[in-house]
């Protein structure tokens, strides 16, 4: 038995104005939760190449249905069994080029 008063996946769901009041310094520029996905990351970059989406953006859920990962291997997160995050960053540097290797 656990003091937890959550047990067994039933949590209250995510809060969108309780995350969005503790990331409001820089780099942060918004969250966005969402009940249900695909893949957090998936929707962020479509939100990117749409231009609704800037660095910093970040999207959650707790519970993301086709999550893919390194050699394209997928998972899913049951409803509220965990919590799945993306964030989307600018690559680009202001330090230059990287020196080739000789």
């Amino acid at each position: 038995m656990t003091d937890s008063p959550w047990s067994d996946l039933d949590r209250p769901p995510l809060r969108q104005a309780a995350l969005g009041r503790a990331l409001t310094q820089p780099p942060w520029t918004g969250v966005t939760v969402v009940p249900a996905t695909g893949s957090t990351n998936a929707d962020l970059a479509a939100a990117a190449r749409r231009g609704t989406a800037s660095p910093g953006a970040v999207l959650v859920t707790d519970h993301q249905r086709a999550g893919r990962g390194r050699r394209e291997r997928t998972w899913t997160t049951p409803a509220r069994s965990s919590v799945t995050v993306s964030v989307l960053l600018d690559a680009r540097s202001d330090a230059g080029p990287v020196p080739s290797a000789r």
